[in-house]
């Protein structure tokens, strides 16, 4: 588990690591310290010989900066600190360190206005100037510093976060620092995976700094990572057929978008279905072609090649007890009449359902008509859908990804994905996840349906929604970044995701 803490959050955490614990302040912080000179060399190798300069702030995140350059000094390091305040204005766990750091050498801590350092070159420079704290709009002598380190040719290491990216939620003016690497301290911030973060931060390591897990363990919000995924696999018992591997029913397409239903039926065999059966309208032409493992029902449609509310929805509700999962939505069109038909079905669903794409439309500006069914539900929107849904600004959802997700996954009783970057998984309990993975090149025609499909087969695999939607979503993303690294994302379709689907399998193992 990799909790995420915001800023209060994380202030509590460390209160509670010393008051409750009695670790010494100077303890954490040294821990910290050695967390960062570690991430540092994994990553530029030995310090010994590279001139490091670090960027101090007054609070416990210079403090932090101040560790650093003694511990780099011993490590053979030409190490320098620069304050960007009087002494007199620095934290007492700070003001510790600078005693300790004048103590080794005078020379080692200057201050910001001797300017004689600035002319100096440094191959990495170390960004300890606020930390946490380090949202909103700067001013000087931060704001003339993180200026004077984004010139700078050096590698720049942050420390807790970017100064200037908003801990919680990832704002950051144009100003903020631009780090190729990001230590942040003993958990995940919110600010690191949103909005303007990642631009920011580079490459991130957490470094644990000495306190026990139980200062985060109330954290609701947790990282969908590689180990987290892993965690979820799927058994592969001896003895199993392909019912016991999962069937899934898809209930997609339309005249003109054939193509939504079989990238989410190919997806979800390709996920490790044992059994997937297509529903689509009758009548309509298949330009594609099928896999032979694909099963098809075809459904009365209307005049215009779309799903009919007045037919066939009956004896579909009597045939689904013997799929473990039904997905509803792709392609399916937006006329009344279907909508009508994607009420009925999934409210009457007697199985573990998925509706993305145009299913979701049958609800918009009506999250509370999902909340009237009689089984489990995952619904996967991107910010337009979901907007729609809740009847809001889809700037809204792209500003409070997670307060959306969950407002949305309290409002309907469902698990919701909603896509985007990054993607947010938001449980009716309040528990969400931030998927970290994923790339641009995701962003292209059909990936939602594939994301649709390989969803609802991890759930008839697993036989749970929040497990099958948590596997699904990393496995989706997981299979762009091979296809990206295997073919480059400018030139990406749905489809490289499904041939990739694999190997990311294969890579959890």
């Amino acid at each position: 588990m990799q909790p995420i803490l915001t800023a209060a959050e994380m202030r509590a955490a460390d209160s509670k690591a010393i008051h409750r614990y009695g670790i010494p302040s100077l303890v954490l912080m040294e821990n910290a310290a050695r967390g960062v000179i570690d991430a540092m060399a994994a990553r530029y190798g030995s310090l010994s010989g590279k001139r490091i300069l670090v960027i101090c702030g007054k609070g416990n995140n210079g403090g932090d900066g101040l560790a650093i350059a003694r511990l780099a000094t011993i490590a053979g390091a030409r190490a320098t600190a620069v304050l960007l305040f009087a002494p007199d204005q620095l934290s007492p766990d700070a003001s510790a360190q600078l005693s300790i750091v004048r103590a080794i050498a005078a020379n080692h801590a200057l201050a910001w206005e001797d300017e004689g350092w600035m002319r100096e070159r440094y191959d990495i420079i170390v960004d300890a100037a606020l930390g946490i704290g380090g949202g909103g709009t700067l001013r000087p002598p931060i704001s003339s510093a993180v200026e004077w380190m984004n010139q700078q040719p050096a590698e720049i290491v942050a420390v807790d976060l970017p100064t200037g990216v908003d801990a919680d939620t990832g704002e950051a003016p144009l100003a903020a620092v631009q780090a190729n690497l990001t230590v942040t301290l003993g958990a995940w911030k919110p600010g690191l995976l949103l909005r303007d973060g990642p631009n920011h931060s580079g490459a991130v390591v957490v470094a644990h700094i000495g306190a026990p897990r139980a200062v985060y363990a109330n954290s609701s919000l947790q990282l969908l990572d590689r180990q987290l995924a892993a965690s979820l696999l799927p058994s592969i018992p001896h003895a199993r057929h392909k019912y016991s591997r999962g069937s899934v029913m898809a209930i997609a397409g339309a005249r003109g978008m054939s193509g939504a239903a079989i990238l989410t039926a190919t997806a979800a065999m390709r996920a490790g279905a044992g059994l997937v059966v297509l529903g689509m309208p009758e009548g309509i032409a298949l330009p594609h072609p099928l896999p032979p493992e694909l099963m098809t029902r075809t459904l009365p449609s209307d005049s215009n090649g779309a799903f009919d509310s007045g037919n066939g929805i009956e004896g579909l509700l009597n045939d689904l007890p013997r799929f473990a999962t039904l997905a509803v939505g792709p392609g399916v069109s937006r006329s009344e009449g279907v909508a009508t038909f994607v009420r009925q079905l999934v409210e009457a669903s007697p199985i573990p359902t998925v509706l993305d794409a145009d299913g979701l439309n049958a609800f918009a500006g009506n999250a509370a008509g999902l909340a009237n069914r009689k089984a489990p539900l995952v619904i996967t929107p991107h910010h337009g859908e979901m907007a729609r849904l809740l009847a809001t600004k889809k700037e809204e959802v792209g500003a409070n990804p997670i307060a959306t997700a969950r407002q949305a996954a309290a409002t309907t009783g469902a698990i919701v994905v909603l896509k985007g970057a990054p993607t947010v998984v938001a449980a009716p309990s309040g528990s969400a996840w931030i998927l970290h993975a994923g790339n641009p090149g995701m962003a292209t025609a059909g990936s939602g349906d594939v994301l649709t499909g390989t969803i609802a087969s991890l759930i008839a695999q697993l036989g749970d929604s929040l497990a099958g939607a948590l596997l699904g979503t990393f496995l989706h993303s997981h299979a762009g970044d091979l296809a990206a690294a295997a073919i480059g994302q400018r030139s990406m379709i749905a489809s490289d995701l499904i041939t990739h689907l694999p190997e990311a399998y294969n890579t959890l193992q």
